[in-house]
């Protein structure tokens, strides 16, 4: 007679508290030779049995037991067998019919002549079990979903807490992330570039065991794509609303997306150049292109080697180039013109929060009635609930009125938040822009990727005409760069004196605020 063990194992959760493939093996042996069974062969496999023909080795086990290889099984448990109704129903009927004269577990055993309905009822609770803790896990995972917290696995600039099994910023990783996010919006910086600056800057992926290694280009694409990234995530087809911490607001990332979508796939290049891609010719508008040429001296055997850059003359130019150093010199001497230090930053930053406290106060009285709107939308809510609960609103109509009270709710919410965020997307724009001059400053200092981007964060009307370059700022921060007087440091950091002593300064702040909200509206619409 063959009589076979058959030990299975799953990987999923349910099954983590039943023994290991080989404490059941080794039990079933010893249980064995206590009873004197000759075992013949032993089968084991790890795969889950909630799902009929999903198992490979089950399967084989059938076979063998049709063609009378195999009369007898020894197993941990019946519902090591089987967990769903089909798989169940196959064993109950071999049993019933003979080809296998037995099943045994350490518990109990299971004859031809015995009641059916016992096996039956064992193998349903199986299957109950699964199907219940399916139900179980779901529910789970969507309340979290509901208060706002991503149930799996955190991306790249998070990291999972599992005291409060929230998702909170990954210190290391955070910023580099969000700089990555800067890069591609300044609208000017390709997918290879800003690949590149991470591993440059030390971005690793996903840590696996001990080892690290620097973030893929897939990864960034990944990086990209996600809307957790602006606080909100997709989950079971339904997107939620995050608590954690966003890099980037919701229309930052719809406009990634346009970016992305009109941003070409290149090939990466032998040689980087750092104005290659960043400047026209002043003459035809035709792009600027880069040649590197290597000189040998004779005389002393001294190899030199120089990198031009001249126009194209793709419609009859005249290709007049110029040094990479004479470029690199003409944007520190532009840029560096302005006087951007760290006190003058400061004082633009604080004295665009004052600009913008003057805009909330304006627009208090709406944003007033906007809460007492809301207000009213959630005293309604709860009232709904309550006639509910009193039996005095039927279902459906419970329904109907509570999707609408909720889409209200949620739209009122939306322009708050969108009054707030906008008000801070104003101020980082600029604050971008200025830091781009103070950056370009000290141009040789900077990695090629940061020197493109920073460029063309700052205007497109950069040019080289006859040999002779010449970079521009963004109309945005013009008036704020050229302000004056800036007489010392000391001044410069007190916003609230410049204010009381120079009464065109709030002026000037709103009138290069409203120029950036007016930017920011025109990339949402193209967006």
């Amino acid at each position: 007679m063959g009589i076979a063990i058959y030990a299975r194992k799953s990987s999923e959760s349910e099954d983590r508290q039943v023994q290991s493939l080989d404490d059941q093996i080794n039990a079933l042996k010893s249980f064995a030779a206590r009873e004197g069974i000759m075992v013949t062969e032993v089968i084991q496999e790890s795969r889950s049995a909630k799902s009929p023909y999903s198992r490979p080795e089950f399967e084989e086990l059938i076979r063998k037991i049709n063609s009378g290889e195999i009369q007898g099984v020894l197993t941990w448990a019946i519902n090591r067998l089987s967990r769903n109704l089909i798989d169940g129903g196959i064993v109950a009927h071999l049993l019933q019919t003979g080809r296998l004269q037995f099943i045994k577990t350490p518990e109990r055993t299971y004859k031809p002549e015995d009641n059916v309905l016992i096996m039956s009822i064992e193998n349903g609770m199986a299957t109950s079990f699964v199907q219940d803790l399916s139900r179980n896990v779901k529910r789970g995972l969507i309340g979290k979903c509901e208060r706002g917290w991503y149930p799996g696995a955190a991306p790249i600039g998070y990291k999972n807490n599992f005291e409060t099994h929230e998702i909170e910023p990954d210190p290391k990783r955070f910023p580099l992330v969000q700089q990555a996010w800067k890069l591609l919006l300044s609208n000017g910086v390709n997918i290879m570039e800003i690949h590149r600056e991470m591993v440059r800057l030390g971005l690793t992926g996903i840590q696996k065991a001990t080892r690290s290694k620097p973030v893929g280009r897939t990864t960034v694409y990944r990086i990209f794509a996600n809307r957790f990234y602006a606080g909100e995530f997709d989950f079971n087809g339904k997107r939620y609303s995050g608590k954690h911490k966003a890099m980037i607001t919701s229309a930052e990332f719809s406009r990634a997306q346009a970016i992305l979508s009109g941003n070409p796939v290149t090939r990466p290049q032998k040689h980087e150049f750092a104005y290659a891609g960043t400047m026209t010719c002043g003459i035809c508008g035709c792009a600027i292109v880069a040649e590197r040429k290597i000189k040998l001296y004779k005389t002393t055997g001294r190899r030199a080697e120089y990198v031009y850059y001249r126009c194209t003359g793709a419609k009859g130019c005249t290709k007049v180039s110029a040094t990479e150093d004479a470029l690199f010199a003409a944007v520190e001497t532009y840029y560096g013109k302005f006087e951007v230090d760290d006190s003058f930053l400061d004082w633009c930053e604080e004295s665009l929060k004052r600009s913008a406290a003057y805009d909330n106060n304006a627009n208090a009285t709406s944003s007033d009635h906007t809460r007492k709107e809301l207000s009213k939308l959630e005293s309604r809510q709860k009232s709904l609930t309550n006639l509910r609960l009193d039996g005095e609103v039927g279902q459906e109509e419970f329904q109907n009125l509570r999707t609408e009270i909720e889409s209200q709710i949620k739209e009122l919410q939306s322009q708050l938040e969108l009054s707030k965020r906008d008000s801070d997307a104003i101020n980082d724009l600029i604050m971008t822009k200025i830091n781009a001059v103070a950056q370009l400053s000290h141009a040789r200092e900077m990695s090629i990727n940061c020197l493109k981007g920073q460029l063309r964060a700052l205007g497109s009307k950069h040019v080289l005409t006859l040999g002779k370059p010449n970079f521009s700022v963004d109309p945005l921060i013009q008036n704020m760069l050229t302000f004056e007087p800036r007489v010392s440091s000391s001044e410069r950091s007190n916003s609230e004196h410049c204010f009381a002593s120079n009464s065109n300064w709030l002026g000037i702040v709103n009138e290069v605020r409203k120029l950036a909200r007016e930017q920011l509206l025109q990339q949402r619409n193209s967006s």
